[in-house]
């Protein structure tokens, strides 16, 4: 079985980047964008629901909704700013800030 923290660190910067980029696959209209904001809602509701019982589930829980909220953002972005450019730039932001609650768990671990 792997570290959990080696754990945390490979959905981070694999499942999390990875999970995004499929998610900006979807097309920027009103519908998933509406979605994704009850999605995000859900996993956090999930998240504090999990609060007391699970860390490890609560955890997951604020990923995932953090990872969806990224990718809801880059798409109302889209949506917005239309164009190649836009498109290229939401998607690279998306990528890379779906990996940014690792470093909160690292400074965490590091505190501890």
């Amino acid at each position: 079985m792997l570290n959990p923290v080696l754990t945390a660190f490979l959905v981070a910067f694999a499942g999390g980047p990875m999970l995004a980029a499929l998610l900006l696959r979807l097309p920027a209209r009103v519908p998933v964008l509406i979605g994704f904001s009850s999605a995000v809602i859900l996993t956090m509701g999930i998240a504090a629901f999990l609060q007391g019982r699970s860390a490890l589930g609560s955890l997951i829980a604020l990923w995932l909704g953090w990872v969806l909220a990224v990718v809801m953002v880059a798409l109302a972005v889209r949506r917005r700013l239309p164009g190649p450019r836009t498109h290229r730039w939401t998607a690279i932001g998306a990528v890379l800030a779906s990996a940014l609650p690792w470093f909160g768990l690292a400074t965490a671990q590091m505190m501890v």
